[in-house]
Formats: C-alpha cells, structure tokens, sequence
C-alpha cells in the first residue's frame, strides 16, 4: 500500500507582542498636543474669551483657558495671542505667554514675527523681553522687518531712536528697509510717523544700508536714489517739512542738487488722475458698445434687404450702396472699411441666401461701387 501524504497542520496565530511606547516629547507639536480644531472653532473660541478685551485688561485667565482648549499659545493665523498682548503693551501677560511655550520667533506668510511686531507698536519693554527670550532680529517676514516697521510707531523720537539702536545691536537687518521708509504707507501719514522715517532713514544709511542692494534691478547706485527721492516727494506737499528732509538726506548722500530732481506726483494728484483714467475707460467701453451694437444692427439690416433683393439686380445694386454708405457714415476716420465690407460682404450674402453664382455677381457690383 501507498504511504498517505501527512496533511499540513494549520499554523497557530501566534500573540502579537506589545510593542513598547515610544516616549513622547516634551515640546510636542500644536497637531500632537490638545484637541484638533478647525480654524473657525479657534476664531469663535477667541470672540467666546474676548481675548482682545482681556490683553486690554490684563487679565491671565481667559488666555489660560484658549491655550487649555487649543494646546498652544500660537494657535491662530494672522492674529495670536502675542499679537494682543503686545498691541496693549501687557508685560506680565507676554512673559505669561513665554512661558506657557509662545514662540518668540513665530513666523507667518500674511503677517510678521512678534519682535517686528512690538517694533510696530513702538514698545521698548516688549522689544527687551522678547530679544531676552531669543527672539531674532535678523528674522524677517516677505514683507516686514522690525527696522522699517517702526515707522508706523507713533512714539516719541527719542524712543524710537532707542529701539532702533536695540535692533541694530542685537542683530537686526538694515538691508531692504530704505524703500519701506521712503514710502509712506498711508495717504495722510502723522507728524510722528514722519519724522520717525526722517530719523530712520538717516539711521539706515549711516548703519550701513545701500539703496543699490535694495534695488539692484536699477543698475546703478544714482538711479537708486533717484528712485528714492522720488518715492519721498510723492507725499511732499507745502506742509510736510519732514518730507522736504528725507529729500535733502537723499539730495546730499547721492551728490544731486533737490532742483535737479523731478518732483513726484502727491496723493491728491495721483487720485486725479487715476480717477479722470478711470472715467476715460468707463466712457471708452460705453462707446466701444455703442459701436457694436450700431454694427450689429446695420449688419442685420443689410442681411435682410440683401435676402429681399435676391434675384433682382437694381435691389441688389441699392441694397449695396446703402450697405456702403452706412457703413461709411458709422466708421470713425482712418479705420479700414474696405477690409471689413470685404470681409463681411461674402458672410453676409451667403445668410441671405445667395449661391456662389449669385454672390460672385454681387460681389463684382460691390468691387464696382467701392472703387467709384
């Protein structure tokens, strides 16, 4: 007798080991750390506390209770509870925030870091502590550095100077800055706003900054300021005596008399102007419809007097010579109507109807009145 094949055995399922945790980090991320929210749920718990209303206050719990609920003080977008605090010039709370874990260095696309952010808002207590912390200076965002931004600090002179001599010490950069404080980024800048681009722009160029290095796509380093000189006078008027400075800065640093120099348009001229353009392209696009629907309507006509005529060569003949003569009458002087009547005849003619003889025959009765 044949041996019988021993059938194979199943195998057992054996235990899956536990696999030993991984320890988790100290500093764990906003994604790791606390519930998931969407950034909604985060901007109606922010209105919920009244964060905004308790910076202005000063008062730790409502800020305690979003970083419980969102497990970071950086939750947010363009807007963070640093941004509050240092906008109400809260000292105890944004140390509070450092040490809950706020990031000094905190960047976003569409807003700036928080030291650019004291700088904005003029606080000298604000720039100490966060440059104690490890904010860094030399950090900038696409379209702000703390330099240039105080600018915007409605500060006494003497302060501003302090902060500026803080940044540079510590690290800040001067290069890119001289276009930002050349131009002012509201049409009726404060007093305090220009002379603190006076100052800065001053500041600047003795640290170091080169108008080339801002704008090298110009070439060379007149045009550079040239281009900065005309930047500055776009907001010269016959009060702004600040601004007849940061020219003369310019004027003596480039070796250029301020006579030689081409003033720049003021707000109040560029608003001219681009208001009588606007106005010139609304009256542009009325007429250019006007125009068309005129066009289309004669074309429509002719269609219809050339399907009527069809087969009746006087008609044909009258019904063309009227096409012509509007056509005449409704072209401006100067546009081609020979290239446009010859272009459309043949269209035209074949809607009313006409065969290839027929339109043949019309066609030599247009070339015939055309040329007459």
């Amino acid at each position: 007798m044949k041996a019988q094949p021993k059938k194979a055995q199943p195998k057992k399922a054996q235990p899956k080991k536990a696999q030993p945790k991984k320890a988790q980090p100290k500093n764990r991320s906003l994604k790791k750390q606390g519930p998931a929210m969407s950034p909604l749920a985060v901007r109606r718990l922010w209105n919920k506390l009244d964060l905004d209303g308790a910076a202005a206050r000063g008062a730790w719990a409502p800020f305690a209770e979003y970083i419980a609920k969102t497990g970071s003080p950086d939750t947010a977008a363009a807007w963070t509870p640093l941004d509050a605090v240092i906008a109400e010039h809260q000292g105890k709370l944004l140390t509070a925030l450092l040490d809950a874990g706020a990031n000094p260095n905190l960047d976003r696309p569409l807003s700036c870091t928080p030291l650019t952010r004291a700088a904005q808002y003029g606080w000298l207590e604000g720039v100490e502590t966060l440059l104690a912390r490890g904010a860094n200076p030399a950090l900038r965002s696409p379209r702000h550095t703390p330099v240039a931004q105080l600018k915007l600090a409605s500060i006494p002179l003497p302060t501003c100077e302090h902060i500026f001599r803080r940044l540079v010490d510590a690290g800040a950069t001067v290069k890119g800055c001289l276009v930002s404080v050349c131009m002012a980024d509201s049409e009726a800048p404060t007093p305090k706003e220009l002379n603190a681009r006076v100052f800065l722009l001053g500041a600047l160029l003795d640290a170091g900054a080169d108008p080339l290095q801002d704008l090298p796509y110009l070439g060379n380093r007149r045009d550079a300021y040239l281009h900065l000189i005309r930047l500055a006078r776009g907001d010269e008027s016959a009060h702004d005596v600040p601004v007849r400075k940061l020219v003369k800065i310019l004027c003596d640093r480039a070796g250029l008399e301020e006579a030689d120099v081409p003033r720049g348009e003021t707000h109040q001229e560029r608003h001219k102007r681009l208001a009588a353009e606007r106005r010139r392209s609304d009256d542009e696009r009325a007429r250019e419809e006007a125009e068309e629907a005129t066009w289309a309507a004669w074309l429509e006509r002719s269609k219809k007097r050339l399907a009527k005529a069809k087969g009746k060569p006087k008609q044909v003949v009258a019904a063309l010579e009227d096409y012509i003569a509007e056509g005449r009458a409704l072209h401006r002087p100067g546009s081609e109507l020979w290239d446009h009547i010859s272009v459309s005849s043949p269209s035209l003619l074949e809607k009313a109807g006409y065969d290839e003889k027929q339109t043949k025959s019309a066609l030599e009765v247009f070339e015939t009145l055309m040329k007459g």
